[in-house]
């Protein structure tokens, strides 16, 4: 495959921002839309392992199962008239996060002939408002991996140079709105799955606080880990996109079908969001109360404090550089709000939390992927002599390596003789982690830190081999560990490059946290970074075939 070159980028159009640019898409030529993604991300980056088929403008009820029925065919419709807050708006979602009448394979051999009976929960809010699912995108296999290499139907590549990854898990996702296909896109963040690929692409990557989003459709990996999470081109989407999947107060817990749903804490948080009270003089008085924890802030204050952990060692140049961007950025929207200070802070969690994640979500993993065994789920062998053959030939043959050194590495750690020595000493230090966080919080209302020490690295670079890409998440992981909400921010190009920075804020302050970020993307600072604006080789293709269809489509009007 051709790298893709890296020296001309054009600044993105504010139309790839808008709905009506997306409205105009889905409305007058949906299926040539479609046609353009499939021949150009079949070539180059790969980012979908399936686009729908049908028009899902014509047939807007085509992707909800039996259990949600209320009028979705009022949603949609080819005469163009289109209701809800996210109507005509094409989406993409990972393929271990279920919607009715598509695959769920989870980039797995084992899974490559399941398709789904029902729709996830965050996907049947989406298509509530109107929205349309075009396609499943890639991803490591049941969202093991940190690159996007681990998928059985293939590697994914970034749109800024080909040769490249994309990271991962959720690499697909962030392609895919990085190569300007969709304005966002679902993923799921399990150890910084959304966030890292984010960072990598040059796109926004949000992660809500644990229980703020129901897992329900959601293909568990390590189940106190996993959110589903979204990746945009601009934080008002993530604020769209949030505002509807997120849990609602006034609903009931059958609603989300999830009992790590935290219906109670998100009430909390609302309630003292509505009291927040403005007065400068009172800000450093205001407090949260969450359980014997007291947050700063509440929701975004133009008062803040912003608490920066820069490593020192272990960045590459262009992380290096970035916290300089980002202190460009807070000193520009320091001139429009009434204070914004940073300081510099150490967390010490960070030297253990990468172990700490592995173990515990191996752990986890090893007992959530026992159902998976060719039996229940999964492909079987078409004839084997016992019950313990059928399993082990359907799951050697239907998992990749890494998954199962992952099922070993967590059935090993369960094990009596090694649960005290590694999980139970493991999720003491998770209790750890968690408390020097929030400790942080009670001082700060925002930390800033890497979401991945690198830039996207070749395929080939041997310094990134698969333990070196999990000892680098342990700046991604401390968000799943502590259940926080984290949002990745692009901070433009460095030598051709995106380089990002991840955000993060106390729990259930999500809504906090994307207020903060939208004032961030719109300050003046922001905009004047070099590269911010760009848009990748593989997005300026696509612009150029729906240019080239849109005027093909008035010329066929005008003659007629």
């Amino acid at each position: 495959m051709t790298a893709t070159p890296r020296h001309e980028h054009i600044s993105l159009s504010v139309q790839s921002y808008t709905p009506v640019f997306w409205q105009d898409i889905t409305r007058k030529s949906f299926m040539d839309y479609i046609n353009s993604i499939h021949s150009l991300d079949s070539h180059t980056s790969k980012a979908f392992i399936e686009l729908t088929k049908a028009d899902t403008v014509a047939n807007p009820s085509l992707y909800h199962s039996a259990a949600h029925p209320q009028n979705h065919a009022s949603k949609s419709s080819l005469s163009g008239s289109l209701a809800g807050s996210l109507a005509g708006i094409p989406f993409g979602i990972k393929d271990n996060i279920a919607v009715h009448g598509f695959a769920l394979t989870c980039g797995s051999k084992l899974l490559s002939e399941f398709r789904t009976p029902y729709t996830a929960h965050a996907v049947s809010a989406l298509l509530d408002e109107g929205a349309i699912p075009i396609g499943k995108t890639n991803l490591d296999e049941f969202g093991m991996g940190s690159s996007t290499t681990q998928s059985a139907w293939g590697i994914s590549h970034n749109p800024w140079d080909l040769e490249r990854s994309a990271g991962g898990s959720s690499g697909g996702s962030a392609i895919a709105v990085a190569a300007g296909y969709v304005p966002f896109t679902l993923g799921s963040d399990t150890g910084g799955s959304v966030r890292m690929p984010a960072s990598l692409c040059g796109v926004w990557g949000f992660k809500p606080s644990y229980g703020n989003v129901s897992r329900y459709g959601l293909v568990a990996y390590a189940s106190s880990f996993d959110v589903i999470g979204i990746i945009a081109n601009h934080p008002s989407w993530l604020t769209k996109v949030y505002t509807c999947i997120a849990i609602k107060h006034d609903s009931t817990l059958q609603d989300f079908k999830d009992a790590s749903v935290l219906k109670n804490n998100h009430t909390l948080s609302q309630q003292h969001s509505a009291s927040q009270t403005q007065n400068k003089q009172n800000t450093t008085q205001e407090t949260k109360q969450k359980g014997t924890l007291n947050y700063k802030h509440t929701h975004f204050s133009r008062n803040c404090k912003i608490g920066v952990f820069k490593p020192t060692s272990g960045l590459d140049q262009a992380h290096v550089q970035a916290f300089d961007r980002a202190k460009t950025v807070f000193d520009s929207m320091n001139q429009h709000m009434s204070t914004l200070k940073t300081e510099p802070i150490t967390i010490r969690a960070v030297e253990y939390s990468a172990s700490v994640y592995y173990i515990l979500c191996t752990a986890e993993a090893s007992a959530n992927l026992a159902r998976f065994d060719g039996i229940r789920y999964g492909k079987r062998d078409a004839y084997t002599d016992t019950h313990q053959e059928l399993i082990r030939v359907a799951r050697s043959r239907g998992f990749g390596n890494e998954v199962i050194l992952r099922i070993l590495t967590g059935t090993f750690v369960l094990q009596s003789g090694f649960q005290d020595q590694y999980y139970l000493k493991a999720q003491e230090l998770r209790r750890q982690i968690t408390h020097e966080l929030n400790t942080l919080f009670k001082d700060y209302d925002y930390i800033l830190m890497p979401s991945f020490p690198r830039q996207a690295f070749c395929f080939d670079d041997t310094s990134m081999d698969s333990a070196s890409q999990k000892i680098a998440d342990a700046y991604s992981v401390l968000a799943n560990i502590s259940g926080i909400p984290a949002v990745s921010v692009p901070l433009g190009l460095y030598n051709g490059l995106p380089v990002g920075l991840q955000l993060m804020a106390p729990r259930f302050c999500d809504q906090q946290l994307l207020e903060f970020v939208e004032q961030l993307a719109t300050s003046e600072g922001y905009h004047q970074l070099d590269g911010v604006d760009a848009i990748s080789p593989i997005h300026t293709n696509f612009l150029e075939q729906m240019h080239s269809l849109d005027s093909t489509t008035h010329s066929t009007h005008d003659h007629q």
